[in-house]
């Protein structure tokens, strides 16, 4: 039953890293039935489910550690999907889940740099030295593109008029100091660090001049973050999201003057 569900799920085009977390549910549904004595799917019961459920929390997982509240909510609607369809295939007369309702675990909050922590950050940099032109590029364009997107670019991804082509076929118009950075970069960094000619990455990495990794991204923001004594460890994804957080904030239209005029003012 279960290879029949999973052969079902790969025909509707589900990717493979999918199916795999399916079927280490679905073990685990399975050891669990065998812990319970139940020889047939028909045993399954709504109580079964719930000591299931309770089983993946206080249950350590194959690290040792507890399964994240996201984690178990996918274990159930897996249980929950495999059990339907077996319902609606005609493989169980009844469906156990009938009555299961599964709420949306509640997201952590996001712990977010602010301002002074970017700016931490950016007192860090070295736009003296090539490797220092192309930390400060990659730091400043990292506030408007993810981390794969910039290590996907390429030389003629640049576009007069400072404009960056993206992979969607969108133009990113780079504004004050985006742009200089690149331009930095691109005039004065870049050019020591290129060991072939033929090569078109934007971003090279200092070893063999070819396309800077995304590891040796991790390295160098987590090494600049310690420089700058941020509390908070510093990654692509989290500069991101901070610089963008702060950017709503900023552009969010403030209320209209309530009160009386204060008069006219001498400037």
């Amino acid at each position: 039953m279960q290879q029949a569900f999973l052969r079902h799920r790969q025909d509707q085009g589900m990717t493979a890293s999918t199916l795999v977390s399916c079927r280490r549910w679905l073990d685990k549904l399975a050891a669990f039935c065998r812990a319970e004595e139940l020889e047939e799917p028909e045993q399954i019961t709504p109580e079964h489910l719930r000591g299931f459920h309770q089983s993946l929390l206080w249950r350590p997982g194959r690290h040792g550690r507890l399964y994240a509240a996201n984690s178990v909510m996918q274990a159930l609607w897996v249980v929950r999907t495999f059990l339907r369809w077996a319902h609606r295939e005609g493989l169980l007369a009844q469906d156990p889940t009938r009555d299961l309702l599964l709420k949306r675990a509640a997201r952590p909050p996001r712990l977010l740099l602010s301002a002074q922590d970017l700016q931490a950050v950016r007192r860090q940099l070295e736009p003296s030295t090539p490797l220092g032109l192309r930390q400060a590029a990659f730091f400043e364009l990292l506030h408007l593109v993810p981390s794969s997107e910039l290590l996907s670019r390429d030389l003629e991804h640049v576009e007069p008029r400072d404009r960056l082509r993206l992979s969607d076929g969108q133009a990113l118009a780079l504004e004050d100091r985006p742009a200089r950075a690149l331009t930095a970069y691109l005039q004065s960094g870049r050019p020591f660090l290129l060991r072939q000619a033929g090569e078109r990455a934007l971003f090279l990495g200092a070893r063999e001049g070819t396309r800077l990794s995304s590891v040796r991204v991790q390295q160098i923001l987590r090494a600049l973050g310690l420089q700058a004594g941020l509390e908070l460890q510093l990654g692509p994804r989290r500069l991101l999201q901070s610089a963008r957080a702060l950017a709503d904030a900023f552009s969010r239209p403030r209320l209209p003057f309530e009160g009386p005029w204060p008069g006219p003012c001498r400037i």
